[in-house]
């Protein structure tokens, strides 16, 4: 993990170095979801209008919501 986890309602985000994406539950830290986008995740996320934003290594912008 490169970049700070965003911390947001009852999850928390972050991506890693082999591009995979996850949301873990806040209190039990166990795994919500995850998404494999491909590339590295080096750069912090944003949360705008229930939507994740998240740029890949390959210059890739990913909305997830």
């Amino acid at each position: 993990i490169r970049a700070a986890p965003l911390v947001a309602g009852d999850f928390v985000y972050f991506g890693t170095n082999n591009g995979t994406f996850y949301a873990l539950d806040r209190r039990s830290g166990k795994e919500s979801w995850k998404i494999k986008l491909g590339s590295p995740i080096l750069l912090s996320h944003s949360m705008s209008g229930g939507k994740i934003f998240v740029r890949t290594d390959n210059g890739q912008l990913h909305a997830i919501e």
